[in-house]
């Protein structure tokens, strides 16, 4: 992509709207410091990005640079906008706008007037080199500490991405157990405190050793762990019976001392899946299938009736069919409509007596459904209470001194814990009691009101209501007891170890604890195992990720800028240059974690650093070759180089090697370069320099409230244009490719012509950089130029569209060359008369 037109309008230093047409190859553009000159790359790097690297990489805070992109003097109602024109594939255009809300800060896109989310060269704007050279370069990749230089010039390579991937991987091998889950952490906290209290047991010293070196020696310490238990017990034992029979020893031990403790009862299996059982069943069984069958039973008494009704009509139906014309019970004369009412309702009350069948059935379901509640209710209530019944009998009066006492005294923060525990678990087995007995009597009054043949729905409804309450009263039992538990968990551990001390039972309370946690305690292993893998991992990581860099920045970078920054130096430069670049190492020869340095050498000699030893001017040159060789190496869509104000700090022989920078960029590089300087002179010796570019050449030339007056002026002077047309015409070696360079010299020279017969004689300004052959004969024919003269200067462009292009078939020639010059010459001479 190359730039064509650039448009600005409220942004920076441009308040009313200002327009900038591009040179194909270089474009030049000076202007003296704070009129506008920079704002100009800041739009385009704006347009881009969504910001300028000045604001994004500012030490100051992002507060002053708040608004700070939209012109003061702006309409407030208005969005401002920067729009540029881009050359792409097979020389289309694609025109980019981005729009910078009244708020300073909402930004809207659009390509070729359509609104986009992002460009469609999003995805490589994060691997590509910026196509800016700009002033504050120099700070940003050189002025840093090493870490920040290191991720300015991954940045730079396009390394970014593989940075960051590192840096990731880092990060977790660098604090691996911030990333473990909490059980995770869990599990290696209980192994470090399992293995603390193994080393404390003289007897168990070498079970420390093995659990300390891993996964490895895990069945050697389970070995010796079993033997010891064996010991113990007082002789070999049977691998399945091994921990039954140290619990039982233990429990018997510590019983001694206290028979009790102050934990919450764990479950079983069997008991866990009796509780969710038993909850399932109470939760489930008084619904929509109950309370209808309770219904059906509400409606006691009109059985009985429906059985005597049927007795009688079934006899009247019998004597119907003897005698159809007679009631055989009133001797009424029957009507067929009476006959047909009579077998109707027979039919019906039929049809009743078999519902009553369903009944009974639905009695049946409801009598079971009853007992089942109670029966799972009182299960639910004994393992409910068996959860809290050691700790609310730790503090019962009788016990409460003794295990205080085992606590560290009444006073102690364990002590304090477990009475405060206590009482909130006896609180809440008390609600759960209560919700119990209020749902109890919600089944004796369903079981007497079916008993006594008084069912009602009320009663129905208020068992459920019971049970809903029971319900709600166990789940909250449940979750008030685990956050208890968690409480618990620094005095359960003071408690054991206190009882274990009287009884004796330390160690036989440790090796329950071993074989009880063998599987958790190999998990934490292996989680240690890979944690210690980790930090070789970082080592390796961090040392292929300088390996990277090393190549990357060592060998490619620093050629890549030594042959940019060699086109810089002079003759005369005393021999203090940059030498490379390279990764910081440590005495032992590993690279230091992203550290980048750059390198300097005196006369041969290795300095300290370049950084430090350097000269400004040398720095700023070096910054300026690192941003060029970036671009060069990562263009990504970018066809165009902005360079902006690049000879700050230069003395005149600098700034004249760098004109052969810009022009290898433009010629061998096949870079469209725009230029920005404050100093005058210098550009126009750009200009001179690189002539034969014939590139566009602006001024800015004051500036005002509205922005900067900006002003197109000549690349080169006529005469020297013809000179030099005239040269190659006469020159009997000129290649087909200098005849070309002839011709166009011959149509610039035109153009200006036009330029200046336009300024002088109509008083209109107008560029030289996009006229063509019917503008030039325009300019000419209202100026009052002779006829036949304005139809030779316009016969110079026969060779060229309107564009500029050479046309099909073309081929230059020296003597056209030498006939359009005697017509410009003859023309410059009689508008002179005009």
């Amino acid at each position: 992509m190359k730039l064509r037109r650039l448009t600005i309008a409220g942004f920076r230093g441009f308040n009313v709207e200002r327009s900038i047409d591009f040179n194909e190859k270089l474009t030049v553009i000076a202007a003296p410091n704070s009129h506008g000159k920079t704002s100009i790359s800041e739009a385009l790097e704006f347009l881009i990005y969504g910001a300028t690297s000045k604001v994004e990489k500012s030490d100051s805070s992002k507060e002053e640079y708040r608004d700070s992109y939209r012109n003061r003097h702006f309409p407030a109602d208005r969005s401002s906008y920067v729009e540029a024109t881009f050359a792409v594939a097979g020389n289309a255009e694609q025109k980019l706008r981005v729009e910078l809300g009244t708020d300073g800060v909402t930004i809207r896109r659009f390509v070729d007037g359509k609104p986009v989310e992002a460009w469609p060269f999003h995805a490589t704007l994060l691997t590509a080199a910026r196509p800016f050279v700009l002033q504050h370069a120099l700070k940003y990749l050189l002025l840093v500490p090493p870490s920040d230089r290191f991720q300015g010039f991954a940045r730079l390579l396009g390394l970014n991405e593989v940075d960051g991937a590192f840096q990731a991987i880092l990060g977790l091998c660098t604090k691996p157990t911030a990333s473990l889950s909490p059980e995770g952490q869990r599990i290696l906290s209980e192994l470090e405190a399992l293995v603390t209290r193994v080393t404390a047991v003289p007897e168990l010293k070498k079970v420390a050793t093995n659990l300390r070196r891993g996964t490895e020696k895990m069945n050697d310490a389970y070995t010796l762990i079993e033997a010891r238990a064996d010991a113990l017990l007082g002789g070999m034992v049977k691998a399945e019976e091994r921990l039954l029979k140290l619990i039982a020893a233990r429990t018997a031990e510590a019983a001694k001392v206290y028979s009790g403790g102050v934990a919450l009862h764990a479950y079983s299996p069997t008991e866990s899946s009796q509780l969710t059982s038993a909850y399932k069943t109470l939760s489930t069984t008084v619904g929509a299938t109950f309370l209808e069958d309770y219904g059906r039973l509400c409606v006691h008494g009109v059985a009985t009736r429906l059985q005597k009704e049927a007795s009688l009509l079934n006899v009247g139906v019998e004597l119907i069919e003897e005698s159809p014309d007679f009631c055989p019970l009133c001797t009424q004369v029957l009507t067929d409509e009476l006959r047909r009412g009579i077998h109707e309702r027979h039919a019906s009350v039929k049809a009743e007596i078999e519902i009553g069948a369903v009944r009974e059935q639905s009695l049946s379901r409801v009598t079971r459904s009853l007992t089942d509640v109670r029966s799972e209710l009182k299960e639910h209530m004994k393992l409910s209470e068996y959860r809290t019944s050691n700790l609310i009998a730790s503090m019962q009066p009788e016990n409460a001194p003794k295990v205080c006492d085992l606590l560290g005294g009444a006073s102690a923060a364990s002590a304090e814990i477990v009475r405060s525990t206590a009482g909130v678990a006896s609180g809440l087995r008390d609600r759960l009691r209560t919700a119990a007995a209020q749902l109890e009597d919600a089944i004796l009054i369903c079981e007497s009101g079916i008993k006594e043949n008084r069912e009602s729905l009320a009663d129905a409804e208020a068992l459920g209501k019971a049970l809903q309450a029971y319900l709600a009263t166990a789940s909250d039992f449940v979750s008030q007891v685990a956050q208890l538990e968690l409480s618990l968990a620094g005095p359960i551990k003071l408690f054991r170890q206190a009882v274990d001390a009287l009884a004796g039972t330390t160690e036989t309370s440790l090796l329950i604890d071993l074989l009880e946690k063998r599987t958790t305690i190999e998990r934490a292993m292996r989680v240690r195992d890979v944690l210690e893998g980790l930090k070789e991992l970082k080592k390796h990581v961090e040392q292929t990720l300088a390996e990277t860099m090393e190549a990357a920045m060592s060998t490619d970078l620093t050629n890549a800028v030594m042959k940019w920054y060699g086109k810089i130096r002079t003759s005369g430069d005393p021999d203090v240059h940059f030498s490379g670049f390279a990764m910081d190492r440590t005495k032992s020869g590993d690279f230091k974690s992203r550290r980048l340095s750059v390198k300097a050498k005196s006369y041969g000699v290795e300095l300290a650093s370049a950084v430090s030893s350097l000269s400004e001017s040398k720095l700023n040159a070096l910054g300026l070759c690192v941003s060029i060789a970036s671009a060069i190496r990562s263009p990504g869509p970018w066809g165009f180089l902005i360079i902006d104000d690049p000879i700050q700090s230069w003395d005149d022989e600098h700034e004249t090697q760098f004109i052969n920078v810009i022009r290898t960029l433009a010629e061998t590089d096949n870079k469209q370069v725009v230029v920005l300087s404050h100093k005058g002179t210098w550009a126009k010796q750009v200009c001179q320099g690189c002539r034969t570019l014939n590139g566009v050449y602006f001024e800015m030339t004051g500036y005002t409230k509205e922005g900067p007056n900006i002003a197109v002026m000549e690349w080169s002077p006529i005469d020297q244009r013809l000179r030099e047309a005239e040269a190659i015409a006469n020159d009997p070696t000129a290649t087909s490719v200098k005849l070309q360079q002839g011709e166009e010299e011959i149509r610039l020279a035109a153009c200006q012509v036009a330029s200046q017969v336009a300024k002088e004689k109509l008083d209109r300004v107008t560029s030289v950089h996009n006229m063509n052959s019917k503008d030039v004969r325009a300019i000419l024919v209202e100026a009052g130029v002779a006829s036949d003269l304005v139809d030779r200067i316009s016969a110079t462009f026969v060779t060229a569209d309107d564009a500029h292009h050479a046309p099909k078939n073309y081929a230059p020639s020296a003597q056209r060359i030498r006939q359009a010059l005697a017509a410009i010459r003859e023309v410059l001479k009689q508008t002179k008369k005009i």
